[in-house]
């Protein structure tokens, strides 16, 4: 009885260490895989950001270029609208010469 009595706590000490052994691999199988979830989730985190900006940037230069297209043609609007302004009054004058000339005939 004795062998089979010491042949059993081997068994149960060799069943306690691969147990040990499996319970270790399981945590560093568990510890790898949270460390490159955690990567890839930061990898995702950065492209987004990087992406975010780029569409930001993008939509920072669409504003600036329409803004500065629409300065430019208000520019061109105001200075026609000052030379019809001024044809204006020209004709107009011309106008009041011509009935006070007409008038004296």
């Amino acid at each position: 009885m004795d062998r089979a009595e010491a042949a059993l706590i081997e068994s149960k000490r060799q069943a306690d260490k691969y147990m040990e052994r499996v319970l270790t691999c399981n945590d560093d199988i568990k510890v790898k895989f949270d460390q490159k979830y955690t990567a890839e989730l930061q990898e995702i985190k950065d492209r987004y950001n990087k992406d975010l900006e780029l569409v930001k940037q993008n939509l920072l230069d669409i504003y600036e270029t329409k803004t500065l297209h629409l300065t430019e043609r208000r520019d061109e609007l105001e200075l026609r609208n000052a030379k019809l302004d001024k044809q204006l009054a020209d004709r107009q004058t011309a106008y009041e010469d011509l009935l006070t000339e007409f008038r004296h005939l």
